[in-house]
């Protein structure tokens, strides 16, 4: 009774979250009605012996920890495929299309988190893309996850980029962005850079060789 109950909340906050998101389909509602009919809702009249009763109750206990996971990610985390931030590493850096900025980044867009942008919108950015695809010709970025809700996102992502020497790095970084009417309006970077450069070849000065 104790777990029927629960699972009546997670669906009722489930419906919740169902009306007010529009990345949940509908296939997935009409799947978890199917599951909490099948397994939670009681039959009257229907006489079950202990042993059967025991087997349903572990079956769906191990149902339940089984499907956890996939459910959660699948109703809350959405296809990272749809997200403006996986569209934006995609075409601007993986397909080099500098035009795609222009039509993904807000006029008036601040952008955090990166040396060298210091001019709001498209126009700022460019001169970092500039810089940055003149120093590393090859980039690619794979989106490992990212996250959804309301007007914002956040990813995890690794940067793979061959430069000139042929020289390959490989170095992590999160971002989190606002978006408004399908552009970037707000971005703030988290890249580890430093890592970048050492497998460059360039070391951390000590204290007393700076001075």
């Amino acid at each position: 009774m104790i777990m029927r109950l629960e699972l009546k909340q997670v669906l009722l906050h489930y419906k919740s979250y169902h009306s007010n998101s529009r990345m949940i389909c509908k296939t997935c509602r009409s799947f978890v009605t199917i599951f909490y009919l099948v397994y939670c809702s009681p039959h009257p009249g229907v006489i079950v012996s202990p042993l059967k009763r025991k087997l349903k109750r572990h079956f769906y206990f191990k149902t339940i920890v089984y499907l956890q996971r996939p459910i959660i990610k699948l109703f809350i985390m959405p296809n990272k495929n749809s997200t403006l931030t996986y569209r934006w590493f995609q075409e601007v850096w993986n397909n080099g299309r500098k035009d795609a900025i222009d039509e993904m980044l807000d006029d008036n867009a601040i952008v955090h988190g990166i040396e060298g942008v210091n001019t709001p919108g498209p126009e700022g950015f460019k001169v970092f893309y500039d810089s940055f695809k003149q120093q590393f010709p090859e980039v690619h970025v794979e989106v490992e996850d990212a996250v959804s809700e309301g007007e914002y996102e956040t990813s995890r992502c690794t940067v793979r980029a061959t430069n000139a020497n042929n020289q390959t790095v490989t170095f992590s970084g999160m971002t989190f962005l606002q978006v408004k009417n399908n552009k970037i309006v707000a971005a703030w970077n988290n890249f580890d850079f430093l890592s970048m450069y050492q497998q460059l070849g360039f070391k951390m000065a000590l204290q007393e060789e700076v001075v």
